[in-house]
């Protein structure tokens, strides 16, 4: 019952209709008004919403959610129901937590895509077993029985996010990559070329423009692992707006200086990100800033959520979507849009095994904190998701997955080779779940988001060189030799051979342990794949040399 804003009342034998603009409702029948509950919305939103469903449908009315009601004593006699509108009994039931899966008590729930462009999609404990469709089967209005919810996230919101930062931001190329990952169609959402290097300049931005002239007032404060801090430092400045940034001291020299450039101010905190956030709330407490959440807010998912529709109109028939996941405020956004509008796309997120904290909390059902993170993907090093991200990741997300440094590294590598792109390690994260096969993307479509590219160019060059030792492109070899000459040439020969190439070598000869006449030969070699090494140690230990593990 809309009695907030509708103007309807209830009592304990009907609803009674007042505006039949508003929703189209005829009267409840006999159900008692007590079993439903208002949703909590305010008389501007409400009108919000009003405006929005006028749009989509064009005219003057809706189509009514229609009470379940039982049938009539001549159709009961007759054994059959009334087949009347009110209660057409082949009509779906009104879904009101999930996308199109969920399961109610008397049977299937379904939500079309544009009931969820009122928000219909947060999840609850309501029965939904007395309400039907109406003659349409596309309901926009959801009843909640004993609880009160507030309508967040909306696709209007997304879309109006999305005209809001057109002139903010550029929308990012979709770069086919077929050669990639054999068995896959794969595609790069090069958010990595974004403006600031990363996509989280769509969400600050859209926040920050936002609020209320009192609240730029009082200047901004944000905490960050380094990309979010990009965005809050640029929208604000071009807002004319003082922004405060806390970032952890680990984080890369070159966000730090970035940040700087934008025109931020700069706090560094000893830790981690969750430490840094830590220290933003004092200091909002203490200067009265107004906070920037990096990812539990509204209105940056919703910022976020604007690539999932760029996604869906660059490649429409695709099949899944790989996003990383930290706070969660990206692949809540993305998948929020993606689902809305195509509930057939999969939508897979993806962590640093260093740092599972979306995963762990989806598992066991509720919101964990880890006691530490550890991972070259410092963008996604988050101790403890949002309270409304875990929400939508369990509502929209198919599944979490983790990757591994190394399987990251060789992501990393993989895209400077085959496309020429720089990702971060929290942007390689999607491709590596794809190369590693963590996620079942075989024969299908798939869009891998690249969601940044700040990384050090320090730890780009150690990434690399871990890169390479993953995917068997480098290699280190420890021969055992008899201190006598003629030994390092017949093994470099051998190496030759097999086309091997020797980048450095280090000869040691008394080691404890050691035969009195013998030395130890420590050799890198650049090579093609692991076979390649396979063939290279086959040839030395075929000529006698033996090879130390």
């Amino acid at each position: 019952c809309y009695n907030k804003f509708a103007g309807s009342k209830c009592n304990r034998s009907r609803v009674k209709r007042y505006d039949r603009t508003f929703c189209g409702l005829n009267k409840f029948g006999k159900k008692r008004g007590a079993h439903f509950a208002k949703i909590a919305l305010d008389k501007r939103r409400a009108k919000a919403y009003i405006d929005t469903i006028h749009q989509m449908h064009g005219k003057g009315r809706h189509p009514a959610v229609t009470p379940f009601r039982e049938p009539s004593v001549a159709a009961r006699r007759q054994g059959t129901r009334d087949q009347s509108p009110w209660s057409r009994p082949a009509e779906p039931f009104v879904s009101v937590s999930r996308y199109g899966t969920s399961r109610y008590r008397r049977g299937h729930c379904w939500m079309p895509a544009k009931a969820a462009a009122l928000g219909g999609n947060r999840s609850g404990t309501t029965e939904a077993k007395r309400f039907r469709l109406g003659q349409s089967g596309r309901s926009v209005f959801l009843f909640y029985r004993q609880k009160e919810i507030a309508i967040m996230l909306t696709l209007d919101k997304i879309y109006h996010a999305s005209y809001a930062l057109k002139d903010v931001i550029r929308t990012t190329d979709l770069i086919h990559a077929p050669n990639i990952c054999p068995g896959s169609d794969i595609y790069l959402k090069t958010e990595n070329l974004q403006v600031t290097g990363s996509f989280k300049v769509r969400g600050s931005a859209y926040k920050i423009s936002q609020l209320t002239e009192e609240e730029k007032a009082k200047g901004v404060i944000a905490c960050s692992a380094g990309n979010h801090a990009q965005g809050v430092a640029l929208a604000a400045t071009k807002n004319g707006i003082k922004s405060l940034i806390c970032l952890p001291d680990g984080a890369p020299i070159s966000k730090v200086e970035a940040t700087k450039r934008y025109g931020a101010e700069i706090c560094l905190v000893k830790g981690v990100y969750d430490d840094a956030y830590q220290k933003a709330l004092e200091l909002k407490e203490e200067k009265g800033y107004t906070f920037i959440h990096p990812f539990d807010d509204e209105d940056v998912i919703a910022g976020q959520g604007t690539i999932g529709l760029e996604m869906l109109q660059q490649l429409p028939d695709v099949d899944a979507v790989i996003v990383p996941v930290g706070g969660g405020g990206l692949i809540s956004g993305v998948a929020f849009a993606i689902k809305s509008l195509n509930p057939r796309v999969k939508v897979y997120g993806v962590q640093a095994a260093g740092a599972p904290s979306m995963q762990q909390s989806l598992a066991h059902g509720k919101i964990e904190k880890l006691d530490a993170v550890s991972t070259i993907a410092d963008g996604i090093a988050v101790k403890e998701p949002g309270e409304h991200t875990f929400q939508y990741c369990r509502d929209y997300v198919d599944e979490v997955v983790t990757v591994t440094d190394d399987e990251i590294s060789t992501a990393i590598l993989t895209l400077i080779e085959s496309q020429k792109l720089i990702a971060e390690g929290a942007g390689a994260v999607p491709l590596a779940a794809a190369l590693f096969h963590k996620v079942p993307v075989e024969g299908k479509k798939v869009i891998c988001l690249v969601s940044g590219g700040n990384i050090d160019v320090t730890i780009l060059s150690r990434v690399i060189k871990r890169g390479l030792l993953t995917s068997g492109r480098s290699c280190q070899l420890t021969v055992e030799l008899l201190d006598k000459p003629g030994q390092l040439e017949t093994v470099a020969h051998l190496i030759a051979e097999k086309g091997g190439n020797v980048v450095s070598v280090h000869h040691e000869r008394a080691s404890e342990g050691s035969d009195v006449n013998g030395c130890f030969l420590r050799l890198r070699l650049e090579t093609r794949n692991y076979a390649h090494i396979d063939e290279i140690r086959g040839a030395l230990t075929g000529a006698g040399f033996k090879l130390i593990d």
